[in-house]
């Protein structure tokens, strides 16, 4: 189910060209769809834990899913801005739901694993995602437009749903009358590491929506290529996202969580200037898997850290990620839009070096903070 849903979440990037050549949109306006699935995930993780009490968490785990699918399919049918941009509001906002569920889900399984039962969960997330603008790309060769991409979700869930709905969804667990105090004081306040994890979780997830959003305009309007040729290239940057988390699962037994983020951000590093600077094709594309390995552990590695500080109320840290999450969805990829319209897509990738040399201090810091205090 995490994999579903990161599947409808990477057809929002590839389907743009297309959909901003209908519709006749600019980036500023066409940049409001990833606006309106990242203030979606806001409201969901603001009130994930609450509607996961209220509701329970198996009757949200599914029809979350659902929903979000039928909110693609709403997509498909928009004639308007406004009814495409109100579809990608609700794909964020409902299918956030089922991934707190799903982070939460692990994080009271696992224990102490759940670092690694979190990325290992990514990585299927990452497969899906890999689907995703191949389904895009390939559909116009065979007659067809990029909506079956959409139409696909509503598959995908019916398929899983009808095969496992009575799969047992474990309920919160409580904690023992000798644990009150500590529960009383973890819903008063998190730790304050949580806060740092946080800040990197928002800045790794500006970084990796800007390229899934964006990388295949990029691919178009400055190295030339056909939109369903950009569109398929994209699966190189998922393809690569897959292996990097599948590299990543293993390395997180050997080295610190971390230092492993750091060395991930350094490829990107080394990657991005391929990417963005290079005028040879084949050597976009290189930079371009290199970024997609790099980048694949971002996320799951800062989750893994910031559920670790929260492991005390766990539905609570994870509605607290997805919040921060959607907020630099919401904000980052905007701005690059805004700053294509005004000074083209290859200036505004600017943003990136920028967003990466804060994130290498910011990691920086935070591993100098947990020496501190382990001293």
């Amino acid at each position: 189910m995490l994999g579903f849903f990161a599947y409808l979440q990477a057809t929002l990037g590839p389907l743009m060209p297309f959909l901003r050549d209908e519709l006749r949109l600019n980036y500023t306006v066409a940049g409001l769809h990833f606006s309106g699935f990242a203030f979606g995930m806001m409201l969901a993780g603001t009130s994930g834990e609450r509607v996961a009490g209220w509701l329970g968490r198996k009757y949200l785990f599914w029809m979350s899913g659902l929903g979000m699918s039928l909110a693609g399919l709403l997509l498909t049918l928009g004639q308007s801005h406004w009814v495409t941009i109100t579809s990608a509001f609700l794909m964020g906002f409902l299918g956030t739901f089922l991934a707190v569920m799903v982070q939460a889900l692990l994080s009271d399984e696992q224990g102490d694993k759940r670092g690694i039962a979190l990325t290992e969960a990514n990585i299927s997330a990452s497969l899906f995602s890999l689907v995703a603008p191949l389904a895009i790309g390939f559909s116009p060769r065979i007659g067809l437009d990029w909506r079956l991409a959409l139409w696909l979700g509503v598959f995908i869930w019916v398929i899983v749903y009808a095969l496992r709905f009575r799969t047992p969804i474990p309920k919160r667990k409580h904690v023992s009358t000798v644990d009150a105090k500590h529960t009383q004081t973890a819903k008063t306040s998190l730790p304050q590491s949580f806060t740092l994890y946080r800040i990197i979780i928002f800045i790794g997830v500006s970084v990796e929506w800007c390229m899934i959003f964006w990388a295949s305009d990029f691919l178009i309007t400055v190295a030339e290529l056909q939109p369903d040729f950009a569109a398929t290239v994209m699966s190189i940057f998922f393809g690569a996202m897959l292996i990097g988390r599948t590299v990543g699962s293993m390395t997180l037994r050997r080295v610190a969580t971390m230092p492993l983020l750091l060395m991930m951000v350094m490829l990107i590093v080394i990657g991005f200037p391929l990417f963005w600077l290079v005028d040879n094709v084949t050597l976009r594309i290189m930079g371009l898997f290199i970024i997609g390995f790099g980048m694949a552990n971002l996320f799951p590695l800062g989750l893994a850290a910031a559920s670790d500080a929260g492991s005390g109320d766990v539905d609570r840290a994870s509605a607290r990620i997805a919040q921060a999450a959607g907020l630099a969805i919401l904000i980052a990829p905007q701005i690059l839009a805004m700053l294509s319209d005004e000074w083209g897509i290859f200036r505004a990738y600017a943003i990136l070096p920028f967003l990466l040399s804060v994130l290498i201090i910011m990691i920086l810091f935070t591993i100098y903070t947990e020496r501190s205090i382990s001293l």
